[in-house]
Parts: structure tokens; C-alpha cells; sequence
């Protein structure tokens, strides 16, 4: 029998404020639980955003 394994792809717009972006994911990550995720996916600069120079 296959198990059912639910994930979660987030799609954020980062900001340059570490906490701020923290403080999100943590909202999403709930949010995401809340609905049966097993795994929650993130953008790999959640946390580190840089804007183009």
C-alpha cells in the first residue's frame, strides 16, 4: 500500500529584515500544518534576500 505524503511549496517575497522574514515563514509554517503538510518547502534566499544592484 502507498503512503500519501503531503508538502507544502511556499512562495514568499522576501524582505531585508531577517526577523520580518522569520516571523512569516513561522505564520506559514503553521499554516502549512494546519492543512496535514509534512514538509514545508521555502525559496532558497527566504531568509537572506538581497535586492538587485
Amino acid at each position: 500500500m502507498k503512503k500519501k505524503f503531503r508538502t507544502a511549496l511556499v512562495q514568499m517575497k522576501s524582505s531585508l529584515h531577517k526577523e520580518e522574514n522569520l516571523a512569516h515563514s513561522l505564520r506559514l509554517i503553521k499554516q502549512a500544518a494546519d492543512n496535514n503538510a509534512q514538509l514545508v518547502c521555502f525559496p532558497e534566499f527566504q531568509m537572506a534576500y538581497s535586492p538587485p544592484e
